[in-house]
């Protein structure tokens, strides 16, 4: 059955004839009446279709249905200004037909998902015409669609299907799942959101849409300059600041400090900003002497891993023409390696808790001290800075970096979370005020290893004192939190990946400190045996080597090929998912523990060659800035998008190499300028000389940097991931 023949009151649209209405074109009639295929096909799913009437319509009475409409709103400038629309419509001028132009059309593939209809946002607010006594300009809003409550109650379930059923489900991401169902419209700037929800309102009610349209001030865009608040002058002020400091300390490096003696030679602040002295720091592919250079690459590698997974995250809330495609990629075997992706997190966790203890025990050896205060003021100063000027320039410039008509959701996802929620971030205790508000929010993880970092002397004090002892608590509690991660997920029946896991599971299994936390406590083991088979080196029979080579890559293998699985079931078994929720993490950090300790001992093989090369050496400075700038640069070029694309693999792939370089390349920038500068800084205010020995940093890939404090006479150790 034809779809405009599925009731003998909705029938094709037919225009008037030039004899009829010699002013109307083909042109005009076809764009104007282009939403209708969209109100038929949904229609046509409607429990009421049999009610939405849609007669043989014309573009003389389409105008006229709208003239009904304006002569039922209140009278102001907006519906004034509607109604000098609908004239130049009835006359043909050019200004009123741009509008016309720039609002959406729905596109072919509708029911292939193509259901993000965007207009053209810059043809929109390219019109500025006076009209009589008025000055009509265009406003571009996004407007969300769905179901309307009273004439298409039926629409829900068709809608349902199209969005699919792959996003995350927190809070924080119901505006980009409520975006996925959007359409653009150009209107008359001096309509606000009310307006045009009366009009809309009056509309749907007057035609028995099935489709029920919502107007919101904050999707809307006038093209008016945006004000820069006083916070965010006070940032520009802050970054120039940091900027005129680099210029000055890299003049400084060139014109005197390069001819004073080598003898004489003391670091100093302007020093500290040398682009020229910091660069060639960060550049340099050696490292220091005992080095685990294997972590380099796994480090890196594994920051590659989450940028890919949030390019095809961020891929997944803009519009598609083949959005529908999303609902079956998810569940392909191929695609495992995104949802398996947060594996790459813990990863970063089992590497903290191998470094404090490995590092710990290393400075025991060298008979130095430990100063407890100092190793966590450490650690506050070689995080926080760099960490402070992102919540800083989220809070305050983000928005100001672009426009188009997916840009409030930048405003509404980053930029509002930082106003409003900056200090829990930079005291690193979000996810316990504010899980589901919060600024910068890749930061989560900087929040669980900080906490578990404070916490680290209660475990290696012992550790080293009592080794079977406190190992054995350690496999206990690993253990028992085992059986806690069971328990939560059978009572609340939680999902099992991070790309269809809802605030329940992100609050009780994805950021609690106690559950993330035991993969590091693993990592603290792994530290402990690396440490000892460094000092006496394991002797491992061939047949041995390769039993745990096969062990550790099939379990790693097993864990992300799961997650597949696990998404690709039919309906949902919550002893399975239990399961899975339980040992997955508990198994990655065992897996990728053997693999270090055989990497260290010399029976990595072309792993150890690979994982080791120099190039990581150099990558491995940039991961801190990456990890925090790479979420703004995804979102920012992806909410200046202005037209669907393809969704296709190669596609994403593509796209995440020029998000990966990009993000490479503003951390370059972001390193020199606010971390680079606290080594030296650091150096002056403790008055320790780079010569001396007794402080250990180790700068992990997602950020995290973990220094161990050794205070002898305040003197620095080597720095074993920087150097």
């Amino acid at each position: 059955m034809k779809l405009y023949c599925y009731h003998s009151r909705i029938r094709i649209l037919k225009p008037l004839s030039q004899k009829h209405v010699p002013f109307v074109s083909d042109t005009q009639n076809n764009m104007f009446i282009s939403l209708v295929p969209l109100l038929l096909i949904f229609s046509h799913f409607a429990a009421s279709q049999s009610q939405f009437l849609v007669p043989d319509l014309n573009y003389l009475q389409i105008i006229q249905i709208l003239q009904s409409v304006l002569a039922q709103l209140p009278n102001n400038e907006c519906t004034n200004h509607f109604s000098n629309f609908v004239q130049a419509l009835r006359t043909g001028e050019t200004w009123a037909l741009t509008m016309l132009d720039a609002t959406a059309k729905p596109q072919a593939g509708i029911l292939l998902g193509n259901i993000m209809h965007v207009g053209n946002y810059d043809e929109c607010l390219e019109i500025d015409q006076k009209v009589k006594t008025n000055r009509i300009q265009g406003k571009y809003c996004t407007a969300f669609f769905g179901a309307h409550p009273k004439y298409g109650t039926g629409l829900s379930k068709l809608l349902d299907e199209l969005m699919g059923d792959f996003t995350r489900n927190e809070d924080e991401y119901q505006l980009t799942e409520d975006a996925r169902l959007s359409y653009g419209w150009c209107v008359p700037k001096a309509c606000t959101g009310a307006n045009l929800q009366n009009l809309a309102d009056v509309l749907e009610n007057m035609t028995m849409s099935p489709l029920h349209f919502t107007f919101d001030d904050k999707f809307c865009d006038g093209g008016d300059p945006r004000e820069f608040s006083s916070w965010a002058i006070f940032a520009i002020v802050v970054f120039s600041l940091f900027a005129l400091l680099l210029v000055f300390g890299t003049m400084y490096d060139v014109m005197v400090f390069r001819k004073i003696s080598d003898y004489n030679k003391e670091p100093n602040l302007l020093m500290a900003f040398s682009v020229l002295a910091n660069g060639k720091k960060m550049l340099s592919v050696s490292t220091a002497e005992g080095s685990l250079n294997c972590l380099n690459g796994l480090r890196v590698i594994s920051m590659m891993w989450i940028v890919l997974a949030h390019s095809f995250q961020t891929s997944f809330f803009v519009p598609h023409v083949n959005g529908k495609e999303l609902m079956t990629w998810k569940d392909r075997t191929e695609n495992s390696f995104i949802a398996g992706s947060s594996m790459a997190v813990d990863t970063f966790f089992t590497i903290s808790g191998l470094l404090v203890v490995y590092l710990y025990m290393k400075s025991q050896a060298k008979g130095t001290k430990f100063s407890l205060p100092m190793f966590y003021i450490h650690r506050i100063l070689r995080l926080t800075p760099s960490l402070a000027m992102v919540v800083l320039f989220s809070a305050t410039l983000l928005k100001h970096m672009g426009r188009g008509p997916f840009w409030p959701i930048v405003d509404e996802m980053f930029q509002k979370p930082c106003e409003e929620n900056w200090w829990s971030t930079l005291i690193y205790l979000q996810i316990f005020i504010n899980p589901d508000n919060q600024c910068v929010g890749q930061a989560w993880y900087l929040a669980v290893d900080t906490q578990m970092y404070f916490l680290s002397p209660l475990i290696f004090f012992p550790l080293v004192k009592w080794p079977k002892q406190t190992i054995g608590a350690i496999m206990t509690y690993v253990v028992v939190n085992c059986g806690y991660v069971f328990g939560i997920t059978w009572v609340k029946h939680l999902g099992t990946t991070f790309l269809n896991q809802d605030a329940t599971q992100y609050n009780y299994l994805y950021s609690p400190t106690h559950v993330r936390g035991t993969v590091y406590l693993i990592g603290m083991v792994c530290g402990y045996l690396v440490y000892k088979t460094r000092t006496n080196p394991l002797k491992l029979t061939k047949t041995k080597v390769t039993t745990l080579w096969l062990f550790s890559l099939v379990t790693l293998v097993a864990v992300v090929l799961g997650h597949s699985s696990m998404i690709s079931a039919p309906e949902y078994n919550v002893l399975d998912s239990s399961f899975f929720n339980s040992l997955t993490r508990v198994g990655w950090a065992i897996a990728l523990s053997v693999i270090i300790i055989l990497c260290v001992n010399g029976y990595g093989g072309l792993v150890d060659s690979f994982l080791s090369n120099t190039i990581f050496n150099v990558l491995i400075r940039l991961n801190y800035s990456i990890y925090l700038l790479h979420l703004n640069v995804l979102i920012s070029v992806a909410a200046q998008g202005r037209a669907p694309t393809y969704f296709a693999n190669l596609l994403g792939f593509h796209q995440f190499w020029g998000d990966y370089m990009f993000s490479l390349g503003a951390s370059v920038l972001w390193t020199l300028a606010f971390e680079s500068p606290v080594i030296t800084i650091e150096r002056i205010i403790f008055n320790t000389k780079s010569s001396s020995k007794a402080t250990t940093d180790i700068k992990n890939t997602n950020g995290d940097v973990v220094a161990i404090q050794i205070v002898n006479n305040l003197k620095n150790d080597t720095n074993l991931a920087k150097s």
